[in-house]
């Protein structure tokens, strides 16, 4: 089931920038909260790293690294920060 990124914070004037409120902000999505892998992930990123330029996610299969990815660039572009460049090496996990 894809992310409708179009439904993130609907009708509010303020652009959400941590990315555990991102997903929160959804609509249909598909678990109703993150993994704390996950949540640790990307308060790890928010907290310490989101001014990195580059930034490599490494967890275990299935670990939820796509939604992760995904989130840190809403993150960033709701920012003011962009361009955003999410690589993924495998066509099947394409949304």
């Amino acid at each position: 089931m894809p992310v409708d990124w179009s439904s993130i914070n609907p009708n509010k004037g303020v652009r959400l920038t941590r990315p555990r409120e991102i997903y929160a902000s959804l609509n249909g999505r598909k678990w109703p909260r993150l993994r704390p892998e996950q949540s640790e992930v990307l308060e790890e990123w928010f907290d310490n790293r989101r001014t990195d330029s580059d930034v490599v996610i490494k967890q275990n299969t299935g670990g939820g690294k796509t939604l992760v990815g995904l989130l840190i660039a809403q993150s960033s572009l709701n920012e003011g920060v962009g361009p955003v460049v999410y690589l993924e090496g495998y066509s099947q996990l394409i949304l």
